[in-house]
């Protein structure tokens, strides 16, 4: 929202698209067919543009990112609640998880921008293209950078936390 300008104003649900060919594929191939439902969206916030229709940008989520989103919110509830009031916690825990959680989900959500692609592409080349890099390779290495600086970030708070609630 901040690099386009734009705020939400458009929520579609784009999985519902697919329940035709789902139906078709399900009889020969149900796995495949699964397979196929867990990557489209379920969810997508938009901005539309009110004269011509179009969504200028949609972020969007399929089953796998909010599985992950998910599992980041348990793991955030699960620091917050041994992080709040305890005389062991230092503020760096809880900072560093929080961050972890987002670069984790930050490299697995997604989302498409009419100025600078036809379709759905990652957060990260759309931030860049916002920013005003169009002459670079769409590769995925911000993405595993983003989610292996995130899981480590992440992993070193639960057992700094754990380390420390062990020694009291």
């Amino acid at each position: 929202m901040l690099l386009n300008g734009s705020m939400v104003n458009h929520v579609l649900t784009p999985i519902f698209q697919y329940t035709g060919i789902f139906k078709l594929i399900w009889p020969e191939q149900p796995i495949g067919a699964l397979q196929f439902m867990t990557t489209k969206s379920l969810l997508a916030f938009a901005h539309q543009d009110p004269r011509s229709g179009l969504n200028l940008w949609t972020l969007e989520y399929d089953s796998i990112t909010l599985f992950i989103f998910a599992i980041l919110s348990l793991m955030l509830s699960w620091i917050l609640t041994k992080y709040r009031g305890k005389p062991y916690a230092k503020p760096a825990y809880f900072v560093i998880s929080v961050i972890g959680a987002i670069l984790v989900a930050f490299s697995v959500s997604y989302m498409t921008s009419i100025e600078h692609c036809s379709g759905a592409t990652w957060v990260g080349f759309v931030a860049l293209y916002g920013m005003g890099f169009s002459e670079f390779e769409l590769f995925p290495l911000y993405q595993w950078i983003c989610a292996v600086t995130g899981l480590i970030a992440l992993a070193w708070s639960l057992t700094a936390i754990k380390r420390a609630t062990m020694h009291l």
